[in-house]
């Protein structure tokens, strides 16, 4: 394998890592948001039932 090879092969994988951290870091926001509506919505559930 040729240096050019090797840089370019070194390339793609940051990219496929950069890509995959930057999913991670979008899911994570998700969950938390959907994780914060939950909560809001069991306790306005819970003060009507209360």
């Amino acid at each position: 394998m040729s240096d050019s090879e090797k840089k370019i092969t070194i390339l793609k994988y940051l990219v496929k890592t950069q890509q995959m951290m930057l999913w991670l870091h979008v899911l994570g926001q998700w969950c938390q948001q959907v994780c914060v509506l939950f909560v809001r919505f069991i306790i306005m559930n819970y003060a009507v039932i209360v």
